[in-house]
């Protein structure tokens, strides 16, 4: 049988940690930043209109950070004199 001692300190230890866990995130510090990022794929970039609705749902649902694929495929969906031009954008000279 387990000792009345024993069964004692392992309740107390138990209580204890429950305790400083739940207070120490109570307490805790806070994150100086917040990050809340936006991967926009290249088809998402397309025209100037579904650029706007872009960022219009970025600003609406508080995104802070957008990180946009200018290359897929090995090509650009930038003016680039290295890079051939995306299909994408085939319109948009």
């Amino acid at each position: 049988m387990s000792n009345p001692f024993k069964i004692k300190i392992r309740v107390d230890i138990i209580i204890a940690l429950i305790f400083f866990i739940f207070f120490s995130s109570l307490f805790g510090e806070k994150p100086y930043f917040q990050n809340r990022c936006l991967w926009v794929v290249r088809y998402s970039l397309a025209s100037k209109t579904s650029i706007d609705e872009l960022l219009q749902f970025a600003v609406q649902y508080n995104f802070n950070h957008i990180f946009v694929q200018v290359r897929g495929r090995g090509d650009s969906l930038y003016r680039s004199s290295w890079v051939p031009r995306s299909e994408v954008l085939k319109g948009d000279k």
